[in-house]
């Protein structure tokens, strides 16, 4: 049986322990979204999935083959079979603006969901977009809002992170890939007001601050995952946000003396620590990197550094990764060698050290399904499961998976990668 058809129905255990283990196949779950909920659903992408903290996961669509980009969102029902096409709800919201690109970070706040744009190349498209869920889902319930004017230079934002009222955006700078700048919004006032939103460029600290993939808030600071280059920053919620004295950097590969540590494809939040999840594109980038939050920011005791090749050769490439409670679930993205895009989720148990090989188990999800299953973005965590969303890297597109991590749900915990999306 093949992928495009498989569903694989997760059993309900007697709960003896909090976690469940990772290689056991009988605790993931695998749909194709364009079979169950609409053809639409090829590529979900990063920030694609948000989970309200009660009932519903809600799912973005960026990129259908045949159609391009498409304008569509998606609803889960949790209480509900996820391989059932009754436990979701689908509409378009093409209607509102029929040139919509894909959204990139999104952040829940209140009775919102707000998703920041993501136009990389092609023309800007500068907009915020924003759902009400206290309204029926439809796409009434949909608004957009050009910020070219209100956040000058923000159209290319690939993640996004809150402290509970602002929502913060990075620079993601290089090629021809098109936001220069940071953004802070106030998302407990008018959104159409400039006198809610600030930017910044952050080249004007450092020359390197220039494209970020990934942003986690922890308290009091927004911390920012450098993508180019091995420079990193946080910066303080008490300050002003265009103000250079209100944010400190440090330069991993100096400071850590490894050279090349950066190309880090996104950050999660993990009890006193945040991890940096590497992107496994040479040698030195298979290398995590864990920051103890107790610790002065750019201090290079406060770091641990490993290279997970040293584990497997298979450890080399990772799209993010999502917190469960106490594990930190590396989402399965690249591989070296004949076969790019990898099928292997990796996970770290917070409470033992990153060179500890112990303390990292994983799942094979090409070997476990199907050669095809491979290539997936961090999707969020509903206080119980971790979800992957689809790249569409490989046919068939639209491969979800769902991870049965916890037993019962502890309150508090859950989420997304970043504590946003």
């Amino acid at each position: 049986m093949g992928a495009r058809d498989f569903v694989h129905s997760w059993k309900t255990q007697k709960p003896r322990a909090m976690f469940n283990r990772i290689d056991k196949p009988s605790n993931w779950e695998l749909i194709n979204m364009r079979a169950v909920v609409h053809d639409d659903f090829d590529v979900v992408g990063r920030g694609g999935l948000v989970w309200d903290g009660q009932r519903y996961v809600y799912a973005i669509g960026l990129f259908e083959p045949t159609h391009g980009y498409v304008r569509r969102l998606a609803r889960y029902d949790t209480t509900k079979p996820l391989g059932e096409a009754t436990s979701w709800e689908t509409f378009s919201y093409a209607a509102l603006d029929a040139d919509a690109k894909p959204q990139g970070g999104a952040c829940l706040h209140g009775d919102y969901i707000y998703y920041t744009p993501l136009q990389p190349y092609a023309t800007p498209w500068p907009k915020l977009m924003r759902l009400n869920l206290s309204l029926p889902f439809d796409v009434n319930a949909v608004e957009l809002l050009d910020i070219s004017v209100l956040a000058p230079g923000v159209s290319c934002t690939p993640s996004a992170a809150t402290d509970g009222r602002y929502l913060y955006t990075p620079p993601y700078a290089f090629g021809g890939e098109l936001t220069r700048v940071g953004m802070k919004f106030d998302m407990e006032a008018p959104w159409d007001s400039a006198a809610s939103y600030t930017v910044f460029d952050l080249a004007v600290i450092h020359s390197d601050l220039t494209a970020f993939t990934g942003m986690a808030y922890k308290d009091g600071w927004v911390y920012y995952c450098p993508w180019l280059y091995s420079r990193s920053l946080r910066y303080n919620t008490e300050l002003p946000f265009d103000d250079v004295e209100s944010y400190e950097t440090i330069d991993f590969s100096s400071a850590l003396g490894v050279a090349d540590l950066g190309l880090f494809t996104g950050m999660v939040v993990a009890g006193k620590y945040i991890y940096y999840i590497p992107c496994g594109m040479s040698d030195e980038r298979g290398r995590v990197l864990r920051y103890n939050t107790e610790l002065p920011f750019m201090s290079p005791t406060a770091y641990e550094h490993y290279n997970m090749l040293n584990i497997s050769p298979k450890y080399c490439g990772f799209h993010g990764a999502i917190f469960d409670g106490r594990y930190v679930n590396f989402i399965a993205y690249g591989e070296s060698g004949a076969v790019y895009f990898s099928g292997v989720f990796v996970r770290h148990d917070m409470y033992k050290a990153l060179d500890d090989k112990s303390a990292y188990t994983e799942f094979n999800a090409a070997a476990a399904f199907d050669d095809t299953v491979r290539g997936f973005a961090p999707g969020t965590f509903d206080g119980q499961c971790v979800y992957a969303v689809p790249t569409g890297h490989l046919d068939p597109g639209g491969l979800l998976l769902r991870f049965h991590a916890r037993n019962y749900t502890v309150p508090g915990v859950g989420g997304s990668p970043t504590g946003s999306i």
